[in-house]
Formats: C-alpha cells, sequence, structure tokens
C-alpha cells in the first residue's frame, strides 16, 4: 500500500513558472534576428535625420517589434493556460495560510480575551435589531399619541356643544 502526498504547491508553482518562461523564449527564439533595423550611420545619411530623430525612429520600431512580439505570445493557448495554472497554484498556496492565519487571529484574540470579528457581527447585529425593535415601538407611540389628541380633541367639543 503506497499513500500518495499531494503535490507541493510551491513546487507547482514554481514548475509552472519555469514552463511558461521556457515557452516563452521558444517563441522569442523564432523571431528574425536582427531585427530589420536600418544601420545606425546609413538611414541618418540617407534621410538627412539627426541623431534625436533616429533615436526616436528607432525606439518606436522596436516598440513596435516588442508590442508585436507580446501580443502574439500572451494571445496564445499556452500562455493562457501557463497563467491559469499559476493563477491556480497561487490561490492553492495563499489559502492555506489564509485560513492558518485566521485560527491564529482567534487563539490569540481568546486568549488576550478580546472579542472575535464573529462575536462583534453578533453583537452589532443584535444591537441593530434592537434598534429597529425601538424604532416600530416609537413610531406605534407617535400613533397612539396622535389618536389619543384626536379623541380629547372631539370631547372637547362635544363638551362645548353641550354647554351652549
Amino acid at each position: 500500500m503506497t499513500s500518495e502526498q499531494p503535490p507541493n504547491p510551491m513546487a507547482q508553482a514554481l514548475r509552472f513558472w519555469t514552463e511558461s518562461w521556457q515557452n516563452a523564449a521558444g517563441q522569442f527564439a523564432n523571431l528574425p534576428f536582427p531585427f530589420p533595423f536600418p544601420a545606425p550611420g546609413a538611414a541618418a545619411a540617407a534621410d538627412g535625420e539627426d541623431l534625436e530623430q533616429q533615436a526616436r525612429r528607432t525606439f518606436d520600431e522596436w516598440l513596435a517589434g516588442w508590442s508585436t512580439f507580446l501580443e502574439e505570445t500572451l494571445q496564445s493557448s499556452e500562455a493562457v493556460a501557463a497563467g491559469g495554472r499559476t493563477l491556480d497554484a497561487q490561490l492553492n498556496i495563499e489559502k492555506p495560510l489564509r485560513e492558518r492565519t485566521a485560527a491564529r487571529m482567534q487563539y490569540w484574540l481568546e486568549f488576550m480575551n478580546m472579542p472575535s470579528r464573529r462575536d462583534l457581527i453578533r453583537a452589532l447585529s443584535q444591537l441593530n435589531d434592537a434598534n429597529a425593535r425601538l424604532d416600530l415601538l416609537q413610531l406605534q407611540v407617535e400613533q397612539l399619541l396622535d389618536q389619543v389628541a384626536g379623541l380629547t380633541a372631539l370631547l372637547r367639543d362635544r363638551q362645548g356643544e353641550s354647554h351652549t
């Protein structure tokens, strides 16, 4: 009987990260080198560009080349799969950490005799319920006061009619 151990999330994340960079390097290796940039001196002499214009044009071409490369690479199914695997591995690492942190916080709050988040939520919920009941009672008292005022006015009118 062999006991299988669950895979180490850190090792999986590292493996997926390495694979994704290797795939990206493979995509990069397929690009034509050197990039089709003109030689620095030739373009300047032919077009009459100064050094700043040539540098700006070269940068724009370089940026366009990298943008195209990254768009093609990141839209590939391998890049999407690697991103998904990396996110999954990160979440598998993060969840146990979050649970352990919550358990430790609960322990220390109990140790320091302080209310936990759950205790505060329960107390605030009860306080909100009591406030809602008080609001309802206030509304009922106001209605009763209005009825008493109406009856008092009616009684005064009847007593005034009987005296005349």
